[in-house]
């Protein structure tokens, strides 16, 4: 059984490390430090449980990841790894200053950005058989933005508590940002242009989609974390407007999503009746929401306005209550495949 639910686990998996990191990290600055502290240790059993079975998944069934890996479907699910390393190394950052286990991370993910996502685009690129934008294209996609957008905010926390290079980490961190940014606007028009014209079939109206704000709230928050860094730099001062702006942009662009993602999931759970039952990619739905609480929460720093952090206030008992909810449901999934092994995971 344990074979197999190893053979059968998502690709996504380390979207639940993502999510309870961002939580974490939002609970953290508004206060609540017991919660942050009990989420920050479950966070480090979580990404080290996950990583210990992707890489058994990785020795024992490598030909099934590798071709999952070009799948244009849930190739992109991989990218989670990435982000999650650098969310949870931004944690180690900023809630216990441990910079040198920080700076791992960074390096580790740095690593497996280039390893994983020229490996996933290769793969796609150059595959003869592909699928259309309309069952090849959703939310998922937008990991890509995620993932790099994580590595410059960890690169940006660690600019100046580093053994490595300040300027070289913040030139790193920089370019991230505006690749993060112009593959943003790429890949969102493709995503529109499947949402706006081909069919939506209930099926078809994954959590994922929710990662279109999450991406957009990370952007965003990545501009905010960078900024810092970069104003009164010698080379990078000139760039501080910019990135600022575009920081405000992306924070705008985030909230749009909300309502039109929720208009989709009350399309698909209450007029089409779709069961309401848990998969792994409820945790992209959670880490969205967790994001844009953090995101809208450093707002103020670019833009004083009291109101932002109202409602940060507000988002983070909606993050609280949709990560409850995934972590019962995930738990009762894994109890029925302790009880009942012919359940399998979800994808």
């Amino acid at each position: 059984m344990l074979k197999k639910s190893i053979q059968t686990l998502p690709s996504a998996s380390f979207a639940l490390v993502m999510a309870t990191g961002i939580i974490a990290t939002a609970s953290q600055l508004q206060g609540f430090t017991f919660v942050s502290t009990v989420l920050f240790w479950l966070n480090n059993l979580f990404f080290f449980v996950l990583l210990l079975l992707f890489i058994a998944r990785l020795a024992l069934f490598f030909p099934t990841v590798t071709a999952e890996l070009r799948l244009h479907e849930k190739g992109t699910g991989f990218l989670t790894i990435i982000a999650s390393s650098c969310i949870l190394g931004t944690e180690y950052a900023q809630a216990k200053s441990a910079y040198g286990i920080a700076t791992m991370f960074w390096v580790f993910a740095g690593v497996l950005w280039v390893v994983l996502v020229y490996t996933f685009l290769a793969g796609t690129i150059l595959k003869r058989q592909k699928p259309s934008p309309e069952t090849g294209m959703n939310g998922s996609w937008l990991l890509l933005i995620v993932c790099t957008q994580s590595v410059s905010i960890l690169g940006g926390v660690l600019s100046s508590h580093t053994l490595l290079q300040t300027d070289a980490v913040l030139c790193i961190s920089l370019l991230a940002f505006l690749l993060g940014v112009m593959l943003y606007f790429m890949l969102i028009a493709i995503d529109l242009y499947r949402l706006l014209f081909f069919p939506m079939k209930p099926e078809e109206a994954v959590p994922s989609y929710w990662i279109n704000m999450g991406a957009a709230a990370i952007t965003a928050l990545s501009g905010i974390t960078l900024s810092k860094g970069i104003q009164g730099h010698a080379v990078f001062g000139d760039l501080y407007s910019f990135v600022k702006a575009m920081s405000i942009m992306f924070w705008a662009m985030g909230s749009f999503w909300i309502p039109v993602i929720l208009i989709m999931d009350i399309w698909r759970y209450a007029a089409k009746k779709w069961p309401l039952k848990y998969e792994a990619a409820f945790w992209s739905l959670v880490f969205p929401l967790g994001m844009y609480t953090v995101c809208s929460w450093r707002m103020e720093e670019v833009l004083p306005l009291p109101f932002l952090q109202s409602i940060a206030k507000v988002f983070i008992y909606i993050a609280w209550a949709a990560w409850l909810v995934t972590f019962i449901g995930m738990c009762v999934q894994l109890a029925k495949q302790v009880f009942n092994p012919s359940v399998s995971n979800e994808n």
